[in-house]
């Protein structure tokens, strides 16, 4: 066991980066401590970041891609990283493990599994976001194939937004500061009914204004 000098709890000696300049040959801060400082320093410093980023994909794009999924494959370094990533794309013929789309019309990112850590194949960006928001369910899935099949026998046409938006709507009565729009007070300028009142006072407010910049200028 060893004493993190950040956080004062006594972790196990796994849970620290090694550093062989010390005397134990492990590093004073855990790796959730270090974490935390790194993602709070990135945090504050969003741009000098992005600047690294962009400066290490200049010199060497496949370098930057490396690093980029190096996290993905722990215990390689981001070159072996990178040939695990190269064999994958020709395992699944460069494409999406699930839609089959191919990578010269979406860009294919690592899937793992969260609890297991473990490289479960390449997915385009939608497969791989469905996969999360429906929280890897079978049934949800099996769910949604039953109602996809289900809309194919469906004989009723189903409403579309569109006619929604196209429905009449009901002529407002009252303008949102809660003056009613009828007899003088209502003005109808194509099609849109406004408020006299609440147009009055914008004026004069605007007439305000103009003066106050007059005087400031004078």
């Amino acid at each position: 066991m060893k004493l993190c000098k950040r956080c004062n709890t006594e972790r196990e000696f796994k849970d620290f980066r090694k550093a062989p300049q010390n005397k134990d040959g492990l590093q004073s801060y855990c790796k959730f401590c270090q974490n935390k400082l790194k993602t709070e320093w990135s945090i504050k410093n969003r741009e000098k970041v992005r600047e690294y980023a962009a400066k290490v994909y200049r010199e060497d794009p496949r370098k930057a891609k490396g690093k980029a999924i190096q996290k993905f494959f722990k215990g390689l370094s981001w070159q072996q990283a990178m040939e695990v990533f190269e064999e994958m794309l020709k395992v699944q013929e460069y494409s999406c493990k699930i839609c089959k789309v191919h990578q010269s019309k979406k860009v294919l990112h690592v899937d793992h599994c969260h609890s297991r850590g473990v490289v479960r194949g390449l997915l385009c960006a939608e497969c791989n976001i469905t996969l999360g928001r429906i929280k890897e369910s079978i049934p949800t899935l099996e769910s949604m194939i039953k109602f996809i099949q289900d809309l194919k026998n469906i004989e009723v046409p189903v409403y579309t937004r569109r006619l929604i938006l196209n429905a009449p709507k009901k002529p407002k009565t009252h303008c949102p500061q809660g003056h009613e729009l009828s007899g003088d007070n209502l003005i109808m300028r194509k099609n849109i009914r406004r408020c006299r009142i609440c147009k009055n006072e914008q004026e004069r407010a605007r007439e305000k204004r103009n003066k106050e910049k007059l005087l400031q200028l004078s």
